[in-house]
């Protein structure tokens, strides 16, 4: 309600959650995000492409298996709570960042 129901709430809290779990993925996720999200401008293809790719990283990792399974539940979680943007990014009307 105080951040006025807009959305990237959840993705920085599953990012500070898995920073304290798994701080290199988690550090390897940001630079996902970073990248994507400056190269195509859109913060949602940041946010996708960081949580299809944190659960990898952790297996590679050797990550405990609760966490690889949290990261798998914020994955699928993230995902579907995005699947509008997903939408508007394949007709082409999703905002860019720094569009208002």
């Amino acid at each position: 309600m105080w951040l006025r129901f807009r959305g990237g709430k959840g993705v920085a809290t599953a990012g500070g959650v898995f920073s304290v779990l798994s701080p290199i993925a988690t550090l390897a996720g940001v630079a996902i995000f970073l990248v994507v999200a400056w190269w195509t401008r859109y913060i949602s293809a940041g946010s996708i492409a960081a949580s299809l790719t944190l659960v990898p990283l952790l297996y590679v990792m050797a990550a405990p298996p609760s966490t690889m399974i949290g990261a798998s539940l914020a994955m699928v979680l993230i995902l579907y709570r995005h699947r509008g943007n997903v939408v508007r990014l394949n007709d082409g009307t999703e905002r860019r960042f720094g569009q208002r």
